[in-house]
């Protein structure tokens, strides 16, 4: 159920471990630092143009391959590879945090690390669904270029 059983204290109030990753921080991180929806957005591209990000991004994408699909269960082993990063994530992230932390998940360590990794998630989904759809789209007759 991925935390939605789990009660937690987020400043203050009384809420499901969920819902704080799902929703509470991303909204910490656009009031906080960003202000609106539109500078989120400015800030996330010039992370991955210039920023923290641009160094990582070839290494969320390497290794994509449309053509790479399990025979045994017809599944693209490309999100497969996706989904078990993740994964990480939720085990290192949110459940070793949130059993070491004690009181209010909505300030300390817990929510900073948490809305580090929640920027962190966006901008590899970002990154890795544009460099699927260029792959899609590669070879239509129509251009089509999301920059990856």
């Amino acid at each position: 159920h991925g935390g939605n059983d789990v009660f937690v204290t987020f400043k203050g109030s009384l809420t499901k471990l969920h819902f704080v990753w799902d929703v509470l921080f991303l909204s910490d991180i656009l009031t906080e630092r960003h202000q609106t929806k539109e500078l989120f957005a400015q800030d996330m591209i010039l992370a991955l143009r210039q920023g923290l990000f641009s160094l990582l991004r070839e290494d969320w994408i390497r290794n994509d391959d449309l053509n790479d699909i399990s025979p045994a269960t017809n599944h693209f082993n490309t999100a497969i590879r996706w989904a078990e990063d993740s994964v990480k994530y939720g085990c290192f992230g949110v459940w070793d945090g949130y059993i070491d932390s004690s009181g209010d998940l909505g300030s300390g360590w817990y929510a900073l690390r948490g809305k580090m990794i929640v920027e962190l998630q966006m901008a590899k989904t970002a990154t890795r669904l544009a460099n699927w759809l260029n792959m899609i789209f590669d070879d239509c007759s129509t251009s089509l270029y999301i920059e990856t």
